[in-house]
């Protein structure tokens, strides 16, 4: 069971990849993969 506005998530033991489980309410499962998400930070 999740409570609403929380996140479930889990984080590679170096710290370099996570993976968020969230529920969403729609009609068709979707998947979302981001790579090379840090290069987004170093960019800012």
């Amino acid at each position: 069971m999740t409570t609403p506005g929380t996140f479930h998530y889990s984080a590679t033991a170096d710290g370099q990849r996570f993976l968020v489980n969230t529920v969403v309410n729609r009609g068709t499962p979707t998947m979302t993969i981001v790579l090379n998400w840090t290069a987004a930070l170093e960019e800012r």
